[in-house]
């Protein structure tokens, strides 16, 4: 509506995120996160330096081509929109129209980075599920290991008038009890 209620909403959401971060246990997320946060700085560190040689192989190129289809005022975007790609690569397609608007980047410029990103993503992702077509996947191995190994079966059955409870741990371990009014005993067979 108004341009006061628009003011309003663009300060609250200025705010949200650090007054979000300030009521947050660090401490705590460190020590549930763990070896999640030294991967994530990983993936980001690698991601800006990737990012940066990319723009010295290719940045000239990309400057070039932007100052001659659009004019020297697009020229600077390139910088931009490399900045926004890397970004996106570290915090997904919101961080990339962050960035883009917050360092001024053209529309068309803007419009020219996600689809030369959605471009080299239809290569990236068939490409890497070319690569792992064939191969287990670790997880689910793990899983049915777990499961086998930690499966337990519980029978009762009367018998001759006899309750027999047969039960195992593990698959190969077969442990039958027979239990009678007068005796009870017990015999592992496999």
């Amino acid at each position: 509506g108004s341009l006061a209620a628009s003011q309003l909403q663009q300060v609250c959401l200025c705010w949200a995120t650090p007054l979000v971060l300030l009521g947050a246990d660090f401490r705590g997320a460190r020590q549930r996160c763990g070896p999640l946060v030294w991967s994530f700085l990983l993936a980001a560190g690698a991601t800006l330096a990737s990012s940066a040689v990319g723009w010295w192989l290719v940045g000239d190129w990309l400057t070039a081509a932007l100052s001659v289809s659009h004019g020297a005022l697009y020229a600077e975007d390139g910088l931009k929109i490399a900045a926004g790609i890397m970004a996106r690569n570290v915090g997904g397609g919101l961080n990339y129209m962050a960035v883009c608007s917050s360092l001024g980047a053209s529309p068309m410029a803007i419009a020219a980075g996600l689809c030369a990103d959605n471009i080299f993503g239809l290569m990236y992702f068939p490409t890497t599920s070319a690569i792992a077509a064939g191969r287990p996947d670790p997880e689910e191995e793990e899983e049915s290991t777990t499961i086998a190994q930690s499966t337990t079966l519980v029978v009762d059955k009367e018998q001759d008038g006899a309750t027999v409870a047969v039960s195992t741990s593990t698959p190969s371990v077969l442990q039958t009890t027979a239990v009678t009014s007068t005796n009870v005993t017990s015999a592992i067979t496999d």
